[in-house]
């Protein structure tokens, strides 16, 4: 064998290939690529990590390092089903600064000591969760039961949206039965949601749609007047909606939009009204000047800035609403595979991705995925460690890895003994660390050398767990097998 040390690192060539080393060795240094392989949700301790940068992203699957051992007595586990994309920030953010994920929907597979109202194998909802795993920990004012009448997809697409819709009418609107509310949102469920609720409250709802076949079915369905909905289309909408409420002005304008179609839909706010901003983008040279001299209220609504009190109080009111059979016919979403994960991502990023996508975990997904590092060695600490002409180069470093996995007493046999002071301070290193350390000298080819290395071994009642045989002829070879190697 041929190696080359410097500076306590072995450089050793080897002559076959050997994929699951390398592969091992890659994961050691940060540098393993990728491999496809099924996702095994029910059965494997895993977590999503993502690279985010402005020009591209990449998700991948790899061992959850800080897999489950306790949780707290107010904790749930769920195993995720359902989880949706935060699209419209991924179009307003070039690269997302916090989670990418809007709504996650599991299923309950254990509970802290001190949670009740809750039952295992219950599907719950949870927001934005940090980081998705295939084993969620999530404290239980984090989450939120789902009613008999949603499914697990629906829930992961709609529940944030009506969360949106509880506190913009309930706690910002204030509306009164008889007002005028119009709606331009670019988000089915939160549109749905907003018209629903604002019909029950009395309020007159005008509508801006983005096609003929939206107008029909919001026509027939919500049974909103054709002459209170409006085509996104139009060049001028803010003077037709104005005349359609007999100039009196809509006091609640709930939108999206931003730039000039703001400007022109704001001008049907009546004085003292409400325009309220779902979009995040509304600057103040969208409107104009005229537009501040009329006493209007603005509010910005971003419900990933609340606090998880309030939020989950705001969904938890909604859905009470849900049960108690006030709401109805949400919107369906349409599902496809965890394993599409990357070009969905993607084409949210290019604005080419619908609103409506929930992603599934289905089982057995084929997914980028890191496999798991090899397990950490851990040594017997009660145990000796015989070390064979250890005292060289090779057997000072191997010495040196049994010391960082747990050894605890190494055992050197040398003919020659500790007798550079490299040699004497590797060894004052290894105690150093609380690692007992004896050197005997003994030449390992002499039968009665190595009798009386075995006495003392018994005599000193040290247990032998493990014997490496480091003991060599040295030569310098020339030419290297190094100067040969490609790379």
């Amino acid at each position: 064998m041929e190696y080359w040390e410097r500076n306590g690192i072995l450089f050793i060539p080897r002559l076959t290939k050997r994929s699951d080393l390398d592969y091992d060795l890659a994961l050691l240094s940060n540098s393993a690529k990728t491999v496809i392989a099924p996702l095994k949700v029910d059965s494997q301790n895993l977590q999503l990590q993502h690279d985010l940068t402005d020009s591209q992203c990449s998700f991948r699957w790899s061992a959850d390092k800080e897999a489950i051992e306790g949780i707290g007595d107010h904790d749930v586990v769920i195993c995720p089903a359902f989880v949706s994309l935060d699209v419209p920030e991924l179009r307003i953010s070039s690269a997302s600064h916090g989670t990418p994920f809007d709504t996650l929907v599991g299923r309950i597979i254990e509970l802290g000591s001190k949670v009740s109202g809750l039952q295992l194998g219950e599907s719950v909802v949870t927001f934005h969760p940090p980081i998705v795993k295939t084993r969620l920990i999530i404290h239980r004012s984090r989450i939120c039961q789902l009613p008999d009448s949603w499914s697990a997809p629906v829930a992961s697409y709609v529940s944030l949206s009506l969360a949106t819709a509880w506190h913009v009418l309930f706690h910002l609107a204030r509306l009164n039965r008889g007002d005028h509310i119009l709606i331009q949102v670019n988000s089915k469920p939160l549109c749905h949601f907003l018209v629903q609720l604002a019909q029950q409250l009395g309020a007159i709802v005008f509508l801006v749609v983005d096609s003929e076949e939206e107008r029909i079915l919001w026509q027939e369905l919500k049974g909103i007047l054709a002459s209170r909905i409006f085509n996104s289309q139009s060049s001028i909408l803010g003077q037709p909606i104005l005349r359609a409420t007999g100039n009196i002005g809509v006091k609640i304008f709930i939108t999206t939009c931003c730039g000039t179609a703001l400007n022109d839909l704001a001008s049907c706010l009546a004085e003292d009204g409400h325009l309220i901003d779902l979009g995040r983008k509304i600057q103040v040279k969208d409107l104009s000047r005229k537009f501040f001299t009329r006493n209007i209220t603005i509010s910005c609504v971003d419900l990933s800035r609340m606090t998880d009190r309030t939020l989950y109080d705001l969904l938890g009111e909604g859905l009470d609403h849900v049960r108690a059979g006030h709401l109805h016919g949400p919107p369906k979403p349409t599902i496809t595979s965890i394993a599409e994960l990357n070009n969905v991502f993607q084409s949210a990023r290019s604005g080419n991705q619908s609103d409506n996508l929930v992603l599934s975990f289905n089982e057995g997904a084929m997914v980028p995925m890191l496999h798991a590092l090899p397990p950490a060695l851990a040594l017997n600490p009660n145990g000796t460690y015989i070390m064979s002409g250890g005292l060289g180069a090779l057997g000072l470093v191997i010495a040196n890895h049994l010391v960082n996995h747990g050894a605890r007493h190494l055992l050197f046999l040398s003919r020659s003994g500790a007798v550079t002071s490299e040699q004497k301070d590797a060894l004052r290193n290894f105690r150093d660390r609380g690692c007992k350390v004896d050197s005997v000298k003994c030449d390992i080819t002499n039968a009665n050398q190595m009798k009386k290395a075995a006495l003392i071994c018994k005599e000193n009642h040290w247990r032998i767990t493990g014997i490496i045989q480091c003991a060599m002829v040295l030569r310098v070879r020339t030419p290297s097998i190094f100067i040969r190697l490609k790379h």
